[in-house]
């Protein structure tokens, strides 16, 4: 067999041995790659003569592609050139072609073994001098072969993003970007796994770079997509401050829970499709990985082009009806596209309640009608979903009020004809009438329920060699089996003992499995925890994170379940601004999570934790003191 490559530099070989260099000659080269991408790899002879030796004298000319034919011959067998019928040259069935194994996968929408084939520019860096019509030949496969390879590897990446793998999706949208500078299709495929993978920074570096070249090598401008995707990337790229740790974000890999959002990505592109009220519930343990499936559909669904506004409840919003409300006033709804057209009393419900409205639509007049806070909402939720697919995220749901949780019932129904999508987190151990209600709506209104279980084996795995690529297959195994015990198959917990094994910590024998038959995550105590749980927190606290959020972090944990930067400066003792970097860093390192009302912890437990393991008793009574006396002065 006689393979040859053409997808990147040609490569030749015979029963996979290195071809000759007389098969390698230009010329000899330049007939065999022509001879095999022509119909039914056969060619006139003097069509070949006029293509390779176009200034040649007639008997010379022959007289080359004679030499070459035998060349061919002597190298590659007898039989693989057929020249019995006058005047026709063809090739034989022994030789084998990349470029026809590549159209035959792009056909069949093998994106994957397309993707795998398509290793660089078709014959690239090879050319005939004197020979312009060959050359025209080779710059028309370039552009056939670069327009197909782009799409089988964007196409792959956009496979491998819906799946999770956000690495290998970015190496292949790259291999497109540089295969075709000048393809958006490409910019927009390495923009979007960037970002998906957390690397915002480089998407927005990516997507200035490719505007910067079509403006001076086209003379055009990016399109709104490509815009779109930059001020996405932008707008959550950390603000550059003198004094700030430079760092990017410690993204948890997206492992184990491809299936999961999968089917939730599945379920908004029906609802976008079809323009119908969705309703998607997700539960698990604490700590399972919740909040980390519902922020990677959220970012897919902004990625898209898609409207998305949320919150994060806490236990002390079941103290206050209709916390929903707040949240999402408060979560960016109002700075959504669309907000502005809904009627004047809807504007002015909110404005009366929420400076931030009040401040944006402070000319929307109130309209000859008094609206209360729930008719306004449906009203303003419908307005944004007229504009874009609209997407109501709701962490910790369990979290909310009665009220609040009695009322999403209310809203699906007024948005039951438009492309709006409720995707709710909860504990699987929480109860309350409400959340069954809301449970038993699935079944009667388009949506899906899906319980998250403990990381698979497979995914801890991955992740352990993904943090820890310089340990071999065995200390992986064992290493699996240990975090798989200490973490609980908590996604959470087992990425804090894999960072901080990264970062030296020894783990020692194992301890007794848990948390206890009897308890959930939720009711364990630090005291109960692991000692590698435990120990890992501890050492990532000292080493990812500089003093001053160190001390923020310690604040945030002896305050209430959300807090405000002017409580912990108060608390700390910081300026305010010195605070809001610290604040930065923490929601950056991925400790705290912010949402329009507050920073609240990635997890309680982790919470507890800090509060009790991190403080000495001193530093835990001046905070406690501290924290308090604010809250006096500013609740009464």
């Amino acid at each position: 067999m006689i393979a040859c490559r053409a997808l990147g530099p040609i490569d030749v070989s015979i029963d996979g041995v290195p071809a000759p260099p007389e098969l390698l000659w230009r010329k000899h080269l330049a007939l065999l790659l022509y001879l095999l991408r022509s119909p039914r790899r056969t060619r006139g002879r003097e069509h070949l003569i006029g293509l390779l030796w176009p200034d040649s004298a007639d008997g010379k000319a022959r007289q080359s592609l004679n030499e070459a034919l035998r060349i061919i011959r002597k190298k590659c067998g007898d039989d693989t050139v057929d020249t019995e019928v006058a005047d026709l040259v063809r090739l034989g069935d022994q030789f084998v072609l990349d470029v026809e194994e590549f159209e035959a996968a792009h056909a069949a929408q093998d994106w994957a073994r397309a993707a795998s084939l398509a290793l660089g520019e078709f014959a690239e860096g090879f050319g005939v001098k004197a020979a312009t019509d060959l050359e025209d030949w080779l710059d028309a496969e370039r552009r056939h072969f670069r327009a197909k390879g782009v799409e089988a590897l964007t196409q792959q990446s956009e496979i491998l993003l819906a799946r999770g793998a956000t690495d290998a999706a970015t190496a292949f949208a790259e291999r497109a970007l540089a295969l075709d500078p000048l393809s958006e299709r490409a910019a927009r495929s390495v923009m979007r796994s960037r970002i998906l993978s957390g690397d915002r920074r480089g998407a927005a570096e990516c997507g200035q770079q490719f505007s910067d070249r079509l403006k001076s090598e086209l003379g055009v401008e990016a399109s709104a997509e490509m815009r779109h995707l930059g001020k996405v990337a932008e707008a959550v790229v950390p603000e550059a401050r003198p004094g700030r740790i430079a760092s990017q974000a410690e993204r948890t890999p997206f492992l184990g829970r491809e299936a999961e959002l999968t089917e939730l990505l599945g379920k908004w592109q029906t609802c976008v499709s079809t323009r119908c009220a969705t309703l998607a519930i997700v539960t698990g343990d604490a700590g399972a990985g919740i909040s980390r499936l519902l922020e990677e559909v959220a970012a897919r669904v902004a990625l898209d082009g898609g409207s998305v506004a949320g919150l994060r409840a806490v236990d002390a919003d079941q103290d206050h009806d209709a916390s929903l409300i707040s949240g999402l006033a408060t979560g960016g709804l109002h700075g959504l596209p669309g907000v502005a057209t809904a009627s004047p009393a809807a504007l002015a419900a909110f404005a009366r309640r929420f400076a931030g409205w009040a401040e944006r639509y402070a000319g929307a007049g109130h309209g000859d009608r008094e609206l209360e806070l729930e008719l306004a909402l449906a009203e303003v939720i419908r307005a944004t979903a007229e504009e874009r697919p609209l997407l109501l995220l709701l962490d910790d749901a369990h979290r909310l009020d009665a009220v609040s949780l009695r009322m999403l019932p209310r809203l699906l129904r007024a948005a039951n004809d438009l492309p709006v999508m409720v995707l709710l987190g909860a504990c699987s151990d929480a109860r309350s009438d409400e959340l069954n209600e809301l449970r038993r709506l699935v079944g009667q209104v388009p949506g899906v329920a899906i319980t998250i279980g403990a990381l698979p084996t497979r995914a801890l795995r991955d992740l352990a060699a993904t943090l820890l690529p310089a340990y071999n297959e065995v200390e992986l195994d064992r290493l699996v089996r240990r975090v798989s015990t200490d973490s609980a198959g908590l996604a959470l917990l087992a990425v804090e003992i894999l960072r901080a094994v990264s970062r030296g910590l020894e783990l020692e024998g194992s301890g007794k499995a848990w948390p206890d038959t009897a308890q959930t995550l939720d009711q364990t105590l630090p005291g109960d925890l692991p000692d590698a749980v435990v120990a890992a927190l501890r050492l990532n606290a000292k080493r990812r994170l500089s003093k001053t959020a160190h001390a923020v972090l310690a604040a945030a944990a002896l305050a209430p379940d959300r807090v405000s930067p002017e409580l912990l400066a108060h608390a700390t003792e910081l300026d305010r601004r010195v605070v809001e970097e610290a604040l930065d860093e923490l929601e950056w390192q991925r400790w705290l999570v912010a949402e329009g009302r507050g920073y609240s912890f990635v997890a309680r437990l982790v919470r507890r934790v800090v509060a009790r393991d991190l403080l000495t008793p001193g530093q835990r009574r001046r905070l406690l003191a501290r924290v308090e006396g604010w809250r006096a002065d500013h609740l009464a």
